[in-house]
């Protein structure tokens, strides 16, 4: 590109990345939910909402402390993440918390981040924009409380989670890699998660040996072995794994992921 010269294709992909991309929307208005209860009871009812018909009523007995979690959804990172809801709670409702959890590829907990929310007997939206820790691959919301002497009751509606942007990658040349995949085609498709593209097919040649060290986590789509794979780091599978030649693992392999 000459000095001084307009790329509009580079300023349309960049546009495109810091859009924001919703992967999550509850707003209960048919009915039910999906967020899954520890230690409480959900129910979609009708006579306290915060828009639309219905909102969800979250049940904490006394003297205890419980929570509802929303699926998890994929993030990349490093990745900016925004997201929002709204909620009251009754007089017995003591303590009330959001805790943002990370998870591994695997699905194991990585993370966590807690941020204390005024208890309020009135309608009260939040909003917090958070950045996604290394080696993160999903993300869910936790909304936690603290029932007093009597069981609690804390109320929810209207829950997004927004990505902001997409982490590219480049190669040694510095060029961004671009997926066969449409980008926001295959964000909205939730295709293994947003960070995934990108990733391609790999084949380990006979005559070939490729190490992954401590510390580095690699992606692929679908692997075939024909030489030797020595994996100290992480390897995330995406598809199928064939070994025809050998891998050694002293670090993390995970298929299917």
């Amino acid at each position: 590109m000459r000095k001084g010269s307009v790329d509009y294709d580079i300023i349309e992909q960049i546009m495109e990345a810091i859009a924001r991309t919703r992967v999550y929307e509850q707003s209960f208005e048919d009915g039910t939910s999906d967020l899954t209860a520890n230690n409480a009871t959900q129910t979609v009812q009708s006579a306290e909402v915060y828009s639309g018909s219905y909102a969800l009523q979250v049940t904490i007995p006394a003297g205890q402390t419980g929570y509802v979690e929303t699926p998890v959804r994929p993030v990349s990172p490093n990745q900016q993440v925004t997201f929002a809801f709204a909620h009251k709670e009754d007089a017995n409702i003591t303590d009330v918390k959001l805790i943002v959890v990370w998870y591994r590829t695997n699905m194991h907990e990585l993370a966590t981040e807690e941020f204390t929310l005024d208890v309020t007997d009135t309608w009260k939206p939040e909003d917090r924009t958070v950045t996604a820790p290394k080696k993160a691959a999903y993300m869910a919301l936790r909304i936690q409380a603290t029932a007093g002497a009597s069981d609690g009751n804390v109320y929810i509606d209207d829950i997004t989670i927004d990505l902001i942007g997409q982490i590219f990658r480049v190669d040694g040349a510095g060029q961004i890699k671009v997926a066969d995949t449409d980008l926001l085609e295959a964000l909205l498709d939730n295709v293994k998660g947003a960070w995934r593209l990108g990733v391609k097919d790999l084949t380990v040649n006979s005559d070939e040996i490729l190490n992954i060290a401590s510390g580095e986590e690699f992606a692929v789509n679908n692997l075939m072995i024909n030489g030797r794979m020595r994996v100290k780091g992480v390897l995330d599978i995406c598809g199928d794994l064939d070994v025809v030649g050998k891998l050694d693992v002293i670090g993390e392999v995970n298929v299917g992921v």
